[in-house]
């Protein structure tokens, strides 16, 4: 019964933001995420609009920042002759966190404009910017599958970091504009933005999104420090 009224229930509620983007060879998807964010730093501020098939996009980056500070944290106090037994929690939480966000299929189209956001029109590699990154591997699954608690830390507790490299393709949209209808402080914006998808110099097809983005706030961790 439940699965005879979900499908229904997307295009009752629509989604935040709609895309198309004819230089991918399956599309974009479902614009299931749209998202103002702003990212606060000790060292800077920055600001820009995000467009995603992954739902949830806020709540999981929230999460992704906080398991890395928390495996950071952890990793201060831990015996250095039990050091991997004491970290497995953080550092499956850590993995898991950004395995939700990047993997095979997984699909995101962000830019802003270079100044402050404000409404008004936006010209596309003057005032503005936007991409699209598609991920073609799911680096971080199974990663975990050779942690080792007995294992020695220096040894990485038997994870190869190599196994977790991201595959992508990108692509820059030129030629177009980006508009931002509203601002409304620290809620949303909304707008709209097209343009030719360029990769590696060549021109792959036209890119259009409107959206109405939620404003998410992200304290960056500065793990230097540790």
């Amino acid at each position: 019964m439940y699965r005879l009224f979900a499908l229904p229930l997307v295009f009752l509620l629509g989604c935040p933001a709609s895309v198309t983007a004819e230089g991918m060879d399956d599309g974009f998807g479902l614009g299931w995420s749209a998202v103002w964010f702003k990212y606060s730093s000790g060292e800077f501020d920055s600001e820009g609009i995000t467009l995603s098939n992954v739902a949830g996009l806020c709540e999981k980056q929230t999460a992704a920042y906080e398991a890395l500070e928390a495996f950071y944290d952890k990793l201060e106090d831990v015996d250095a002759d039990d050091a991997c037994s004491e970290i497995e929690s953080e550092t499956r939480e850590f993995y898991g966190s950004w395995e939700a966000l990047y993997f095979e299929g997984a699909n995101y189209a962000s830019g802003g404009p270079t100044d402050e956001m404000d409404d008004g029109d936006y010209e596309l590699g003057d005032d503005a910017y936007f991409g699209v990154i598609s991920y073609t591997n799911s680096p971080f699954e199974g990663v975990l599958d050779d942690f080792d608690p007995d294992e020695e830390i220096g040894e990485g507790c038997g994870i190869d970091d190599e196994e977790a490299e991201i595959e992508a393709e990108e692509w820059s949209i030129q030629d177009g504009e980006l508009v931002i209808d509203t601002v409304n402080d620290e809620a949303n914006v909304s707008g709209s933005v097209e343009g030719e998808m360029v990769q590696k110099g060549d021109e792959e097809g036209a890119f259009t999104a409107s959206f109405t983005a939620a404003y998410c706030e992200i304290e960056i961790p500065d793990v230097f420090d540790y």
